[in-house]
Parts: structure tokens; C-alpha cells; sequence
């Protein structure tokens, strides 16, 4: 399995930490509406901060610091579509991270419709003079799943992403989400194949969970919504992992959402735990091979 962490180590020689940021971006998705029914009212950036770009990275490298002192960082833009605005806009808050010293890379985390010709030339640009990522969001490749998340685009519309961007060796994190309303484990896997086939550099593998304030609650709430349990999700966790063994970056095994807005699954506040078993889980297939 290879991990985010030691991968950043191998490229850059020490620890690097992710600094969560909040460009000041929306999304295409909920302008049009509610948006995807697992996003948070936040846009998944419930541990950013509001502010100037520079003074998040202060405030952000202060509140890292004790974890990993003399650690580089690299600038996450987090929350909603954060290649979604004005190329003037998108320049100025890239290049705003980019100038600090500590800062060694950009991650930005967008959607496959918010990558048209003058973004993707800015990409590319960045690409050049720092060390890059993109964060876009698959989650399944059920149709049917698709829709009922109001996602908003299509696998085909992914897949077309996925070829510009290998284009311009621009590396993807892909995020996919286990535990979806209709979906199946079939579907899940799947999905994982379809990453391992458009080449993403990483994968980010996330559990649904329900979150105050997202449009899933009230479906969790009226009874249609049923999480997955623990062990079912350190299970096929697991047969996911098995199935990228060393092909795919692993940046995250699970979701991390903030504990007082959780309604469901309460384990998945106890983080530590339940990477430790899938971790605990997959030596142990390791060992029987």
C-alpha cells in the first residue's frame, strides 16, 4: 500500500503537511440548486478559516506546528470547486500559497465540470513551477447512485476530465465514497477499477456519513438511509486496497467529519480506530497470501 505520507517523504525528503485553505470559491452544483446531498452547508470545509490566503497559512502552520515541528506544507484549497471563478481569481489565490517559503505544492479539489480550456492552461501552468495535484470527485459509477446524490455530472464526464488531464500529466486524487444510498459492493468495485484504469495518480476513499445541515439528513432521518457498519466498511476497504495494491497513492481510508455535526455513523468519529483496522486487517491478508 502506498501512502500519501511517504510518498510526499520519498519527493521532498521530510514530512509535509496539508494546509486546509478556503480560496473563497463556490460550486456550479449548488447554484443550480442544493448541490450533492452529502455536502455540508461548508462545502466540506469544516477546518479551514476565512481570511487573506497568507494569514490562513499563519494560522494554520500554528495550529500544525506542535505535530510535526520543521515540517514542510503544501497549500490545500478544500472546500467547494476550487478551480471554479475568474482565471484572474483562481491566479491570484494560487499564487498567493505558492509564495510562501514552507509552502512546497498545491492541492485543489474541483469537479469535473469546472475544467475548461483557460483553467486547464493555468493547471498546467502551475504544474510547472510547483508541485501539483487535482482533487475531483467519481464517488460511483452507478448511474442510478449518481443521480439520486445529485452529483451533478456523469462518468462519461470524468472519464473526459481524466484524458485532459493525463494530457497535460497533471496527477488526479480521486475520491470515491462507500456506503451510498442504492449502492452495492459490485458497484464500488467498479468504481475502484475505473480509477485504476483512467490512471489516477491517488485515490481518496471516503464512508458516507450524515452531517447536520446536508441535504442527506432529512433522507437519513426519515428512515431511507441505513450507513454502513463498521466492520462491513473496514471490509470492503480492505478488498479495495487489495485491488490497487501499489498502483494508486492511498490519501485517506476514511471520512473525517466534525464530531458535533455528525448524526450518523457515530464510529466514525473514533478515526484512529478504524484506520487501525484496516490497517490490522490488511497485513493480515498479507500474511495468509
Amino acid at each position: 500500500m502506498r501512502t500519501l505520507a511517504q510518498e510526499l517523504k520519498d519527493i521532498f525528503g521530510k514530512r509535509v503537511q496539508k494546509l486546509p485553505l478556503d480560496g473563497g470559491f463556490t460550486c456550479p452544483n449548488r447554484e443550480r440548486g442544493s448541490g450533492c446531498l452529502f455536502c455540508s452547508e461548508r462545502g466540506s470545509g469544516e477546518f479551514t478559516l476565512k481570511g487573506h490566503i497568507t494569514e490562513q497559512l499563519r494560522l494554520q502552520k500554528e495550529r500544525l506546528a506542535h505535530k510535526w515541528p520543521g515540517s514542510l506544507y503544501l497549500a490545500y484549497f478544500q472546500n467547494f470547486s476550487g478551480t471554479y471563478g475568474p482565471i484572474d481569481k483562481l491566479r491570484s489565490v494560487y499564487e498567493e500559497a505558492i509564495s510562501d517559503d514552507e509552502v512546497v505544492g498545491l492541492a485543489i479539489a474541483t469537479r469535473v465540470d469546472c475544467l475548461n480550456e483557460d483553467v486547464l492552461d493555468l493547471l498546467e501552468e502551475m504544474r510547472d513551477r510547483t508541485f501539483l495535484w487535482l482533487e475531483l470527485g467519481l464517488q460511483s459509477v452507478n448511474p442510478a447512485v449518481m443521480k439520486k446524490m445529485n452529483l451533478g455530472y456523469t462518468v462519461e464526464d470524468y472519464v473526459e476530465a481524466m484524458t485532459k488531464l493525463r494530457e497535460r500529466k497533471i496527477p488526479v486524487v480521486t475520491h470515491m465514497i462507500l456506503g451510498l444510498p442504492g449502492s452495492t459492493f459490485q458497484d464500488e468495485m467498479e468504481t475502484a477499477t475505473l480509477i485504476l484504469k483512467e490512471k489516477s495518480w491517488g485515490v481518496k476513499i471516503h464512508g458516507l456519513y450524515v452531517q447536520k445541515g446536508a441535504p442527506l439528513a432529512k433522507i437519513y432521518e426519515s428512515g431511507e438511509y441505513v450507513p454502513l457498519e463498521r466492520d462491513e466498511y473496514i471490509r470492503r476497504v480492505t478488498d479495495i486496497l487489495e485491488l490497487f495494491g501499489d498502483e494508486v497513492v492511498i490519501h485517506r481510508l476514511t471520512g473525517d467529519p466534525p464530531h458535533d455535526e455528525l448524526l450518523a455513523p457515530l464510529w466514525m468519529k473514533d478515526k484512529r480506530r478504524v484506520l487501525g483496522s484496516v490497517q490490522k486487517e490488511h497485513a493480515r491478508r498479507r500474511r495468509s497470501l
